[in-house]
């Protein structure tokens, strides 16, 4: 168990945690290197649009992840209105 005590104002930046009696100096990773660690567990991809020809009533469509996941990954598609399990329907016309 570990008890980090703060007094009122005080703010704790870069902290780790170590094992043994012997702290090392805090090396933080770079930008793109964290972004690519937090994907392997998390991803959003908005404003998706794919082109169905209209005499299809079902389609298969393959999202590539920004990198590998941690785990077999699982997907939910949103509405444009933020409804879960449900896709928006675009309809294109032709103008004249």
């Amino acid at each position: 168990m570990i008890s980090i005590f703060l007094a009122a104002g005080d703010i704790l930046n870069w902290a780790k945690l170590e094992l043994g009696g012997t702290a090392t100096a805090f090396s933080p990773r770079p930008y793109a290197e964290e972004l690519l660690l937090c994907q392997r567990f998390f991803e959003r991809q908005d404003n998706i649009l794919i082109k169905v020809p209209p005499a299809l009533t079902s389609f298969d469509q393959t999202f590539p992840y920004r990198t590998q996941k941690r785990c077999s990954a699982s997907m939910q598609v949103y509405s444009p209105s933020g409804t879960a399990g449900k896709v928006g329907l675009f309809l294109q016309q032709r103008l004249g």
